[in-house]
């Protein structure tokens, strides 16, 4: 994407010009000759683990404080809790339900609390995961 087209993006909208020539500055975008572009900001190090190890890696430093919350409900899920749900979800993924590593589960959940948990269970069983929210209209 050209610095052109991208600043054409930016400038849409008058309003907001101050914050666009702000946002260009500090975010520009480099590109060589591949076509390939690149941030201006430096390359983030990513470490080799699965999700589930990254989401837990400070579970223990709130294992009491609450992790997710429905505001509508109230239902709410402690980090261990979200934790030992998703390991107690991930041995039933293997074990009773048979799903081996690399198996596709489709997880059909609105926005809820279960739903880390369910995510989490899947990955750390070695499923790939494919969410659905059945609150989600077509084209919205």
């Amino acid at each position: 994407m050209s610095g052109v087209l991208l600043r054409r993006l930016f400038t849409i909208n008058n309003s907001a010009r101050i914050l666009n020539s702000a946002f260009l500055n500090k975010w520009a975008v480099r590109e060589n000759s591949s076509n390939i572009i690149h941030s201006a900001l430096p390359d983030i190090e990513i470490p080799n683990i699965t999700i589930p190890e990254y989401v837990y890696k400070d579970f223990n430093k709130w294992p009491n404080k609450i992790a997710v919350e429905c505001a509508v409900t109230g239902k709410k899920f402690t980090y261990e809790e979200v934790r030992t749900k998703s390991r107690n979800l991930s041995r039933a993924f293997r074990k009773k339900l048979k799903l081996d590593k690399g198996d596709v589960v489709s997880l059909l959940l609105p926005n809820v609390p279960e739903f880390p948990i369910c995510v989490l269970g899947a990955l750390q069983a070695g499923l790939t995961v494919s969410t659905i929210n059945p609150l989600y209209t077509p084209g919205g």
